[in-house]
């Protein structure tokens, strides 16, 4: 077992830095409470989970939103669109399409969530809103528990359960130093350990090596 070990060399994806640092002086600002979804829109994302618990979010606190960006799949948006039709949350949930400035968005954010069903490779979207100072919420489904310590850099929730992930996000709209804290760690934990130049500088490493 050790021998076949050593064959084998773990590095991970990691994000260009430079292409969420042209605000320095951008800030979340307002009174609206605002959670954010970044990705494709295919039913194994979990998006309907996300509206559901945002949902019973919304019925609690009426300042918050929920804001959408990414490409349809398969006519996907549809689906959704009549699930937040259904939910009566048109003036509160925006699908934005296919976001160009995804730093811009990411710091209009107070939480990300990425709420995956399907067993995700790693999720570089997490990394990303952590680098621009988000705190975020995903699921147990996929590697995103090998970027997250949970509880610390950012929170972690049962793939589908749209109870456990509304309990979260109350949890982190009631307490503003829990999300500073999160945030905070989750930046710091990108910035040790998912930077594009330090991972691949690794891979040269092992290739090196090999």
């Amino acid at each position: 077992m050790k021998t076949k070990k050593k064959k084998f060399y773990l590095v991970y994806n990691g994000i260009d830095l430079e292409k969420f640092n042209k605000y320095s002086n951008l800030h979340k600002a307002g009174a609206e409470f605002v959670i954010g979804y970044a990705g494709r829109l295919a039913p194994n994302k979990g998006i309907d989970i996300l509206i559901n618990s945002f949902a019973l979010l919304h019925a609690k606190y009426k300042n918050t939103r929920l804001k959408i960006v990414g490409a349809d799949e398969n006519g996907y948006l549809n689906q959704l669109c009549d699930l937040v039709n259904k939910l009566g949350l048109n003036k509160v949930v925006c699908y934005g399409g296919v976001e160009k400035d995804m730093e811009k968005f990411y710091k209009s954010l107070d939480v990300f969530v990425l709420p995956s069903v399907v067993r995700e490779a790693f999720g570089l979207v997490l990394c990303e809103a952590m680098y621009c100072g988000v705190p975020v919420v995903t699921t147990n489904s996929g590697a995103q528990e090998e970027i997250i310590e949970n509880g610390q850099d950012g929170i972690i929730v049962s793939a589908g359960d749209v109870e456990k992930l509304f309990e979260k996000l109350k949890i982190l709209y009631m307490n503003l130093e829990l999300r500073k804290a999160v945030a905070f760690n989750g930046k710091k934990k990108v910035l040790k350990n998912f930077d594009i130049k330090y991972c691949t500088g690794k891979l040269l490493i092992h290739y090196q090596e090999i």
